[in-house]
């Protein structure tokens, strides 16, 4: 599991990759915390070198993404991985994010 955290034109961007799981969540929460602490309201979080998301995981996206909202806020899933896609689908979520296919796509769609 690793968890990186950038900013690029004011948006913060985590990138994911490896198992995202139970033993990562902790890891997670934090840095989303973090996010939220420090009051940014645009957040994209990539997912391409995910090889497996965890439904503990998945919630604390959708927490996260409801916390976002009610500060006007917005969170975009981008470069999803086959199996993120696959989970987000057997738990019917994909309606529920915003996912776009790449980075450069979610930096244009988080500005509009």
């Amino acid at each position: 599991m690793k968890i990186e955290r950038r900013t690029r034109d004011s948006v913060e961007i985590i990138q994911l990759q490896g198992t995202m799981d139970i033993e990562s969540f902790p890891r997670l929460k934090m840095v989303l915390a973090e996010i939220q602490a420090e009051n940014a309201t645009r957040v994209i979080v990539n997912l391409a070198g995910v090889s497996i998301i965890s439904s503990s995981v998945v919630g604390a996206l959708m927490n996260f993404e409801g916390e976002l909202k009610r500060a006007a806020g917005s969170l975009i899933l981008t470069e999803l991985s086959k199996n993120c896609l696959y989970t987000l689908e057997l738990l019917r979520l994909t309606d529920h994010f915003r996912i776009v296919n790449t980075m450069e796509e979610a930096i244009k769609a988080i500005h509009a």
